[in-house]
């Protein structure tokens, strides 16, 4: 019997290949790079730093009259806003 060819062999995943987090695609990096650029030059040198510390969302489902299911979500977003003091 001959051996295996090592290039032709199909290992199964792990089951550790499942915790790992995939590498994101060369486009995606690609996309994720000019959205920085972007957001670079489009924001105001002078405009405040916003900081998001808190997001609570309420949901609530309910049941009209006539049968309809009305779905009702309140979304609470804390920000720290920080300003550079002009002298």
């Amino acid at each position: 019997m001959a051996s295996p060819d090592p290039h032709n062999q199909h290992n199964p995943p792990s089951p550790n290949d499942a915790q790992r987090p995939k590498k994101p695609s060369l486009l995606r990096s690609l996309g994720q790079f000019t959205g920085h650029i972007v957001s670079g030059i489009t924001t105001k040198a002078d405009a405040p730093q916003r900081t998001e510390t808190n997001r609570s969302i309420e949901e609530e489902t309910r049941t009209t009259e006539d049968g309809r299911t009305v779905t009702l979500r309140r979304t609470t977003i804390e920000e720290v806003e920080v300003r550079d003091e002009q002298s």
